[in-house]
């Protein structure tokens, strides 16, 4: 018994591009029938903008029917390189996959195509290699700062082990002690590191603005034992739920708290606005009154701070977690210091994300 797809329908045809990602349904005169959503969104244009036109209108190319033609001869075809242009009139390079549709279709003859954003592809490659260049000088880093009071206690068990004088032993015994503590507070902050963006890591739990702000306040209290500091906040839809609304509570806990630990003035306010557009939800963290030193506000103005200077500044932890949380939610983030010494922090996150592995 065989069994034969059915796609005979037009409306079926049309809904594969909400279905399917990365693709585009094409008649045999190559012009759409359906586009997938990631495709127009990249490109620019409506469903109804390509719907029956043809597949030329996205390339520069004068014979990129004929040439598409040419590979489906065989009936199908793999990862040729086609410049699609832009509603906008920018490029984007895609590798196309091609084939026909008509023996899996009772109807006239169909043409899928899926297109790989080479682009997207390059950049994730490059922001990847960077990280493994970030993350083998930290290793090399962290390696190079155990090993020194390591060394220390070595050569001074081996002292302990030839000396005869009590004296001479309670130093040493002293200078264990201290070494081992540096060791085991260098240990502690690895184990800090690594660990600071984790709290909310495995949980996709969706809250409202009003739900993370209330916590944000019990927070800033908290972290404010030398002077108060005062939270305030406005929200387009103060009770919207967000997906992933444990990892941005997380997110803007870990900023708060750094903020919060730096010396102060006497009068210290965090202003937290949140704008919600349709693809994106952007939000503003403007810190007054807190007194950073010239190393944190030079640090701050290159957001590119990575693993190893963590190991010199522990105090930038918090902002580094908060930099790998905005990286699984596919975001931005932004520090801008202000003449008047306040610190604007802009965010831009999606509404709707999986999270991104790290």
């Amino acid at each position: 018994m065989s069994y034969e797809l059915s796609l005979s329908s037009t409306e079926t045809h049309q809904r594969i591009g909400s279905i399917l990602s990365d693709t585009i349904l094409l008649d045999v005169q190559f012009n759409f029938i359906s586009i997938s959503h990631n495709i127009l969104e990249s490109t620019g244009y409506s469903h109804d903008e390509l719907l029956g036109s043809p597949f030329s209108i996205l390339s520069r190319r004068a014979n990129i029917q004929k040439l598409l033609e040419e590979k489906l001869n065989p009936g199908s075809f793999q990862n040729e390189h086609i410049e699609i242009q832009s509603k906008s009139s920018g490029t984007i390079m895609y590798a196309v996959s091609g084939f026909y549709l008509n023996q899996l279709s009772n109807s006239s003859e169909l043409i899928l195509l899926k297109l790989r954003n080479l682009d997207e592809i390059n950049l994730m490659y490059d922001r990847l290699e960077a990280k493994t260049a970030g993350l083998d000088r930290f290793v090399y880093l962290s390696a190079h700062s155990l090993r020194g009071p390591l060394a220390t206690i070595k050569g001074l068990i081996n002292l302990a082990k030839i000396s005869r004088d009590p004296v001479e032993m309670n130093f040493l015994m002293t200078q264990l002690d201290s070494y081992a503590e540096q060791l085991d507070d260098k240990l502690h902050r690895l184990i800090y590191f690594a660990e600071s963006d984790k709290e909310y890591e495995s949980e996709k739990e969706e809250i409202s603005f009003t739900t993370i702000t209330e916590s944000l306040k019990s927070n800033s209290v908290e972290s404010s034992i030398d002077h108060p500091v005062s939270l305030n906040w406005h929200a387009d839809e103060p009770f919207m739920i967000l997906d992933n609304g444990k990892m941005i509570l997380s997110l803007l806990r870990n900023l708060i708290q750094f903020f919060c630990q730096q010396p102060k003035s006497n009068c210290n306010t965090i202003q937290l606005d949140a704008h919600v557009n349709k693809p994106t939800i952007e939000i503003t963290l403007k810190v007054s009154g807190f007194l950073l030193g010239e190393v944190l506000q030079e640090k701050l103005r290159c957001t590119s701070f990575g693993y190893s200077e963590i190991l010199n500044h522990p105090e930038l932890i918090n902002c580094y977690a908060a930099k790998k949380i905005i990286f699984k939610l596919k975001g931005n983030i932004q520090f801008t210091l202000l003449h008047s010494g306040d610190v604007v922090v802009l965010m831009t996150l999606p509404r709707n994300t999986q999270l991104a592995l790290f």
